[in-house]
């Protein structure tokens, strides 16, 4: 485990020792020294809007669900994480988290259900996205177009797998599937019910595709303030799918120098100048910091919390 553990931190420290050596520090200085206050509040600003649409389509679920959280309490618990995806290997860490103090309250496989859910409807807008424009730009290589049309294709199998009862029987038959089956039943079960509801989904995607659109202007916002005035928007819509899920990767900790280098190697890729690309990359995890700052804070005041009382449903 520690040399597990240290061999990712030194894949981090190698992957930004040959960042570094792929810019110009006085342009990369130049780009960073853009940052004002007004700069760092905008797009601050930014990070707690893409929060509340997430929370926002979080309680779309939980209320579906039976749950009366507010929109507010999600909001903070977004933040709680961030503040576990610090010391997870990766972003199902700050999914588990805020499921799980949820699930306090309302039963865990509800919160489950419902979390996997506001994942997964913002994962299916997010490539559905890419596939949509990478036909359309100009600086959308063949394999970028295969990578999109493989995590289309891949989003579709698990899709299929994740609603198939088959594939439930072979689990059971496994020797740990009379353990993992019923846990899987119950998400199954947040699944259909989520089906049943047209509205439901509905709302939930099209929040998912103004989510995404917001984190386009994020980065295309980063990207101004450090020199990069007019990045290509439709390729953005491209390639942010492909930053977003190599980020995802557990190769280093918290995908440490993992997503710079997918940041600048797909930003220089669409104009960018290495250091522009390295410095929305570093500001971009800055901000990522920061809310997990104040995700500590709320993981501090819920340990404050009286314990609420479980609601009991189908689902539980």
């Amino acid at each position: 485990m520690f040399r597990s553990k240290l061999l990712k931190i030194l894949l981090s420290v190698l992957v930004f020792a040959l960042l570094f050596t792929q810019i110009e520090p006085e342009q990369f200085l130049v780009a960073l020294k853009s940052l004002s206050l007004g700069a760092i509040a905008l797009l601050m600003l930014i990070s707690f809007i893409l929060i509340y649409l997430s929370s926002l389509k979080w309680s779309y679920f939980l209320h579906a669900f039976g749950s009366e959280v507010s929109v507010l309490r999600l909001f903070a618990l977004y933040h709680l994480g961030y503040f576990f995806n610090l010391i997870a290997p990766s972003y199902i860490g700050g999914d588990a988290a805020r499921s799980y103090y949820v699930g306090k309250e309302m039963g865990q496989h509800k919160a489950a259900a419902a979390t996997i859910l506001e994942r997964y409807t913002g994962l299916v807008a997010m490539i559905s996205l890419g596939f949509m424009f990478v036909w359309f730009v100009d600086l959308a290589t063949p394999s970028m177009k295969a990578a999109i049309v493989l995590l289309t294709l891949g989003l579709a199998a698990l899709s299929l797998v994740a609603l198939s009862q088959r594939i439930l029987s072979f689990i059971r038959r496994l020797p740990f599937g009379d353990k993992v089956v019923p846990h899987l039943e119950k998400i199954q079960e947040g699944f259909k019910i989520a089906k049943s509801n047209p509205k439901l989904i509905l709302n939930s995607f099209a929040l998912s595709y103004l989510y995404h659109t917001v984190t386009l202007f994020n980065v295309a916002v980063t990207a101004y303030v450090v020199g990069w005035i007019n990045p290509p928007l439709l390729d953005l819509f491209v390639v942010l799918p492909l930053v977003l899920l190599i980020s995802a990767l557990p190769l280093t900790p918290n995908s440490l120098g993992i997503q710079e280098g997918a940041y600048f190697y797909f930003l220089s890729g669409l104009g960018a100048t290495g250091s522009q690309a390295l410095a929305i990359a570093l500001i971009l995890r800055a901000k990522q910091y920061v809310l997990a700052v104040i995700g500590w804070f709320v993981f501090l005041a819920e340990g404050s919390r009286p314990k609420a009382p479980t609601i009991t449903s189908p689902l539980n």
